[in-house]
C-alpha cells in the first residue's frame, strides 16, 4: 500500500472518531443541562432554565468547567434565596459524580472503543501532565495515536 493511500485511510479513521468524540461531549453537556435544569426546578428555582444552560455549556472544560458553573449556579441562587444554596452545592457535587464515574465512562467508551478505566486514568495523566489542557486534550490525542498505530500495522 502506498504511504500516501494509508495517510488517507488513517485520516479518515481519526476524523470519524473525532467526530464521535465532539458528539459525546456534546450529549454529556446536554445531559448535565438538563439534569441540572430539572434539579433546580424541583427546588423551585425561577432561572433553573438558565443555570441549566450555563451548567451544560460550562461542561466543555472537565474539572474547572463543573466548578464555574457550579459558582455561577450558586451566585443567581443566593440572589433568590440563600439557604438553597447547600441543596444546590450538594446537587451539583452529586450530578458531577454521577457524570464522572458513570456517564463519561460508558459514553466515551461508545464512541471511542476505548475500555472505561483506560479513559479515566488517561484523564487523569493528562491532568497531571498539563493541566485543564491536558484532560480536554488527552482522549482526541489517544485517539490519533490509536489510530495512527493501527494504520502502521495494517
Amino acid at each position: 500500500m502506498k504511504d500516501k493511500d494509508r495517510f488517507i485511510r488513517i485520516w479518515e479513521r481519526a476524523r470519524r472518531r473525532f467526530a464521535s468524540w465532539f458528539a459525546a461531549q456534546l450529549t454529556l453537556m446536554l445531559i448535565i443541562g438538563v439534569v441540572t435544569y430539572i434539579f433546580m426546578l424541583s427546588l423551585g428555582i425561577p432561572n433553573a432554565a438558565l443555570i441549566g444552560t450555563i451548567a451544560g455549556l460550562t461542561e466543555i472544560v472537565p474539572i474547572l468547567g463543573p466548578i464555574i458553573g457550579a459558582v455561577i449556579a450558586a451566585l443567581i441562587v443566593v440572589s433568590y434565596n440563600a439557604q438553597l444554596i447547600w441543596w444546590v452545592l450538594l446537587g451539583f457535587l452529586i450530578i458531577q459524580q454521577l457524570e464522572n464515574n458513570l456517564l463519561v465512562p460508558m459514553i466515551m467508551k461508545k464512541a471511542l472503543s476505548i475500555n472505561p478505566i483506560f479513559i479515566l486514568l488517561a484523564v487523569m495523566v493528562g491532568g497531571t501532565l498539563a493541566g485543564v489542557l491536558g484532560i480536554i486534550t488527552i482522549l482526541p490525542i489517544l485517539v490519533l495515536g490509536s489510530e495512527i498505530t493501527k494504520g502502521l500495522r495494517d
